[in-house]
């Protein structure tokens, strides 16, 4: 049953295609169909164009010399097959779109239909499968034992009865989302009703059921069982250390305008990899998304992507909290996360080879990492997306990835005994809860909050024993992300090995041919967290993480140069070239450098100081003399700050201060007077514990981490 699940389990993610030009690396070529507006509309499928198959092929299924006819007729009921789901995931769009008791009723009868279809393809398969045309399923299925294994696996007649009811209370669930206590009562009916489901299909329980014929994972539960403990004992610890610096930079919402943003996120994916730019055009231009935010959207339906198997495309849904213009970060991550699906499933090599493949198991293990492996690889460009608030978006997501892997493990072992348990309650789910709340989480839960957190998570109600999949692949997308911070062009590439995989790639082997290394070995867990906690600066044992200076280090942290061998020296000076370098980086970070535009060939850690030299914001001591190894004076450092501002054409750049109320102030030199003026005036340098400026004194490498700072505050 393995290849009929998947579409009949309905919005999982499947697979699609369609590809880039003839200059791609990664994605197979292909054309771009047009789709039309009409046909992203929901209609119901009438069922009985399958009858009408069964009905010709009776007539000819006993008799010699149809085989060509039966092939067409086969064809004929998979694509009436295909037209029932594309159907039933276009109300599932049009219900969550806009929540109504009329789309609501389309949606259970879109779903009621998709069954209907499944269970006549299944007749259909079978009575061919009886008769001496066996051979062309063979033929089709690739060979007699998959065949085989595939006709022992349908399902029976009970099982889309049964699957009709679980339709009918996950749609009840999304009815009554907010109220705890009658999702709790929905959800062990839920149980109780997957558990026949599974033993229908010969499984003692349904999270049996659910690990091999829904998810086919090829990694067992002892494989689990080690991942989950590696997760406790090397990332949690990472979270407490990724609690303070979420905390030091929490600041304002982000705002801008959905255009705005969709332009953003292009420039963004295209210099990630051209073809995730293509990727995405395409997905604007055929508007095969919907990303806007409406108060009419349903609360409970959440973000995803769903393939629509007779135009051959996948469609991107998200439901913003809020509007763009008040908060979009929320929903740009959800963007990001929800296009690693979509360009992966745009260009699935799948759709090459034959119908059963479209029938198929998808690995969700690997779609997640193709989903959450280009969250972390669009770190890289989060200046130019949240401005300020990318130092405080980057370690929240990096953050939040963590927690999915402990969740994951969590919400696994929870459903597992759950689904194992016999006429379990809710007050029994609410104990257990807790109790493994306390185990990973080390957070005492009475029951009534334990049930208010899991009643709340959809995927326990829509998605059974699917969260391990999140974690598993949580993991593994951190262990890309461990690797773009030495070598950004390496991550990027095995991502994109990855998304050039499609959905179907079993997740040991998607990870073995992308280069990734076994999350079920504990070592690769321990090296992952280490190398995010020496990539964050979370380890340098010379730092004061609770000193004035470490907000501004956490915002800095990644563009800062220097810091090796766990060790920051925030007392040493800096040196001209070493903040020259720092503030390149800034504006890249935030701007982005056109390096064509910069005169000479200077190898990657110069072309700041070129930079910095052809927009004339360093100008050296003389033509022939820069002085990078000295130390930068205050004043020198805030002229050069200066100096960008102004090539920045910001507004705060006006000279507003006397200066006078510092006991120094007549040791300015004149060239550095408005700069300093300006820097004071902006909040950039204030004065030193005597209440003087010391311009003349050298800046020090946490003086420096403030300054770069302060000027992200005022000019980003």
């Amino acid at each position: 049953m393995k290849r009929l699940t998947s579409i009949i389990t309905a919005a999982v993610l499947t697979a699609a295609q369609l590809t880039a030009s003839a200059d791609t690396t990664y994605y197979c070529q292909r054309h771009y169909g047009e789709i039309s507006g009409d046909s992203l509309k929901y209609e119901k499928y009438d069922t009985s164009a399958l009858d009408s198959v069964l009905y010709e092929l009776e007539k000819i299924v006993y008799y010699d010399g149809h085989e060509t006819e039966l092939i067409s007729l086969m064809k004929s009921a998979y694509d009436g097959f295909c037209a029932a789901q594309e159907e039933y995931a276009l109300a599932v769009i049009g219900a969550d779109r806009c929540f109504s008791e009329e789309n609501t009723a389309l949606y259970i009868e879109a779903s009621d239909t998709a069954v209907e279809a499944s269970e006549k393809l299944t007749a259909i398969i079978e009575k061919v499968y009886k008769s001496d045309y066996d051979y062309i399923l063979g033929g089709i299925f690739g060979n007699e034992d998959e065949l085989k294994e595939y006709m022992e696996s349908l399902p029976s007649e009970n099982y889309y009865a049964l699957r009709k009811q679980e339709l009918e209370l996950q749609s009840k669930y999304s009815e009554c989302y907010g109220d705890s206590d009658a999702c709790a009562e929905i959800y062990i009916q839920l149980v109780q009703l997957r558990n026949r489901l599974a033993a229908e299909q010969g499984y003692g329980s349904y999270s049996e059921f659910a690990n091999k014929e829904i998810y086919d994972r090829d990694y067992s539960a002892e494989d689990i069982e080690v991942f989950s403990d590696a997760v406790i004992k090397y990332l949690r610890p990472l979270m407490s250390k990724l609690a303070a610096p979420v905390s030091a930079l929490d600041g304002s919402d982000v705002s801008m305008t959905q255009p705005e943003a969709e332009a953003e996120l292009a420039q963004m994916l295209s210099q990630i990899n051209p073809e995730l730019g293509q990727s995405y055009d395409y997905m604007l231009r055929s508007g095969l998304c919907d990303i806007g935010f409406s108060d009419k959207k349903n609360a409970a339906g959440g973000s995803y992507t769903i393939f629509l198997p007779v135009l051959k495309v996948p469609y991107l849904y998200v439901t913003p909290n809020a509007p763009y213009e008040e908060n979009c970060t929320d929903t740009i991550g959800s963007v990001i996360h929800e296009f690693g699906h979509f360009s992966a499933m745009l260009n699935d090599p799948a759709l090459e080879r034959m119908m059963p493949d479209e029938l198929a198991v998808t690995s969700v293990d690997t779609c997640e990492i193709q989903s959450q492996g280009l969250e972390l690889l669009a770190q890289r460009y989060y200046g130019r997306l949240f401005g300020r608030q990318a130092a405080a978006e980057r370690y929240a997501q990096i953050l939040s990835k963590i927690a999915i892997a402990l969740d994951g493990c969590f919400f696994n072992e929870w459903q597992t005994r759950v689904y194992e348990s016999k006429n379990i309650t809710v007050d029994e789910c609410n104990a257990l809860a807790a109790e493994l709340i306390k185990k990973y989480y080390d957070l005492e839960y009475s029951p009534e909050s334990a049930q208010k957190s899991w009643t709340s998570v959809p995927h326990n109600f829509t998605a059974p024993m699917y969260y391990i999949s999140y974690a598993v692949s949580a993991v593994s997308a951190l262990e890309i992300f461990s690797i773009s911070y030495d070598d950004y062009e390496k991550a990027v590439d095995i991502y994109m090995k990855l998304s050039a995989l499609g959905a179907y790639e079993p997740y040991s082997e998607a990870a073995r041919k992308c280069g990734l290394r076994s999350v079920f070995d504990q070592s690769v867990i321990k090296e992952i967290a280490d190398g995010i906690t020496d990539g964050c600066g979370l380890d340098c044992y010379d730092i004061d993480y609770s000193g004035w200076y470490a907000p501004y280090f956490y915002r800095v942290s990644d563009i800062f140069e220097g810091r090796g061998y766990k060790i920051f020296r925030p007392d040493y000076d800096i040196t001209r070239a070493e903040f020259i370098r720092l503030i390149g980086r800034m504006y890249d970070c935030y701007k982005g450098i056109d390096r064509s535009m910069i005169t000479g060939s200077e190898p990657e850690e110069d072309v700041y100081i070129a930079w910095a030299y052809d927009n004339g914001i360093t100008q050296g001591y003389s033509e022939s003399q820069f002085g990078g190894d000295d130390s930068i004076t205050r004043e020198q450092l805030v002229t050069i700050l200066y100096r960008l501002a102004k090539l920045e054409n910001s507004e705060t750049t006006g000279f507003r201060s006397t200066l006078q109320g510092f006991g120094d102030s007549g040791s300015v030199s004149e060239w550095a007077y408005d700069a300093v003026g300006w820097a004071v005036d902006a909040g950039i340098i204030n004065g030193r514990e005597d209440n003087t400026l010391d311009p003349q004194g050298n800046a020090t490498r946490a003086e420096s981490a403030k300054i770069a700072s302060c000027y992200i505050d005022i000019a980003y």
